[in-house]
């Protein structure tokens, strides 16, 4: 009974060491700065919920996820110069570097539709204003 025990004890502690979460590192500043020029660039270009949606699939999986940038590199590149993509990966491979990112789209989203909305406004009243 003993080494049936003994077994059990050993495969319990082979599965918390597999799933074990360890250490979060924080975003560094210049992650976040680089987090904040791709998600305006994303706004820009009006890609906010496509790569929304794609972030939001891959979070989950964090780390083994982030692995799929290596095809998406080339992709990557028309945002980001080669050396910021190293950068990237380290932010995007931490567990709040997505969340961050995501934050960061979804404000410039809201900012842009913001000033759209402030500038259709203006707009109106001219028109009002020249009798139109």
């Amino acid at each position: 009974m003993s080494s049936l025990r003994k077994r059990w004890d050993k495969i319990k502690e082979g599965f918390k060491l597999a799933f074990a979460v360890g250490y979060e590192e924080e975003i560094t500043k210049e992650e976040e700065q680089l987090l904040e020029k791709i998600a305006k660039k994303i706004v820009k270009r009006r890609l906010s919920v496509p790569v929304i949606m794609i972030l939001e699939t891959f979070r989950p999986a964090g780390y083994i996820s982030m692995q799929y940038l290596a095809f998406l590199e080339p992709y990557i590149k028309a945002i980001i110069n080669i050396k910021e993509i190293d950068i990237f990966r380290k932010a995007i491979e931490k567990r709040k570097g997505i969340e961050l990112l995501i934050k960061k789209i979804e404000f410039f989203e809201s900012e842009m539709k913001l000033k759209t909305k402030e500038l259709n406004n203006k707009d109106n009243w001219k028109e009002v204003g020249n009798g139109k």
